[in-house]
């Protein structure tokens, strides 16, 4: 099964390499990145394990994701195409709490959830919340360091204004008392460094590492999956 197969490809910072997101897009091509492990040792040694997903409507697939993503501890997941009207006991996947999300607002469509393994403490920090952006943060206490997650969505035809938005959540995020910080999500973006790119000048400008370093939407030239790690 296809969407079996990518999540398995998804498996991130499980034994130091961390595999492209290759979104819904039935034309992408299987590619992989091995990375360092130096920079993110801290979060490997406690064996930590995260996985992001453009999911393209979450309720569909609580049946596959209940046996497939079981060897995560923690599960992003952007485009989950939530509303108000879903109630959270609706969301459950055995193991993890109850979801944490960010649903679209006035329309259908976006969103996103983080689901946290059961004994991992974690809490929703709203106070890096900003109105019109389509992002959740996370604050997980792991072996007493204080890890800041987060997951963001940006729409393919989003304007210069969400850009404005995402900058101020990103840097909220950064400057925040942490040990570590990760960031997932989709942003359809191209990520190969460039001056005009904002994305690279908003990793550099903070010493950030981007962990997935090649294109995983070819078609475009765009990204489904970016993490920055300080």
């Amino acid at each position: 099964m296809y969407f079996s197969g990518i999540l398995f490809r998804l498996l991130i910072l499980i034994s130091g390499n961390v595999h492209p997101n290759p979104g819904p897009d039935p034309h992408e091509q299987d590619t992989s990145v091995n990375t360092s492990t130096s920079s993110y040792a801290h979060i490997l040694s406690s064996g930590l394990s995260i996985m992001h997903l453009n999911i393209q409507s979450l309720r569909p697939k609580l049946d596959i994701l209940e046996v497939e993503a079981q060897l995560c501890d923690i599960l992003v997941f952007t485009e989950t195409w939530l509303s108000a009207r879903v109630q959270n006991n609706d969301l459950d996947i055995p193991n993890y709490s109850l979801p944490f999300h960010c649903n679209r607002e006035g329309k259908l469509g976006g969103g996103v959830a983080i689901y946290v393994r059961n004994g991992i403490h974690a809490v929703e920090r709203q106070d890096l919340t900003i109105q019109g952006l389509e992002a959740l943060w996370l604050e997980i206490k792991i072996n007493n360091r204080k890890l800041i997650v987060g997951g963001i969505y940006r729409p393919p035809n989003a304007n210069n204004n969400c850009w404005l938005l995402l900058e101020q959540s990103i840097v909220q995020a950064f400057n925040t008392n942490c040990d570590n910080l990760l960031v997932a999500g989709d942003f359809n973006v191209n990520i190969q460094p460039s001056s005009s790119n904002k994305m690279s000048r908003l990793i550099s400008s903070y010493n950030a590492h981007q962990l997935i370093d090649s294109l995983t939407h070819s078609l475009r030239g765009q990204v489904q999956l970016s993490i920055l790690y300080l």
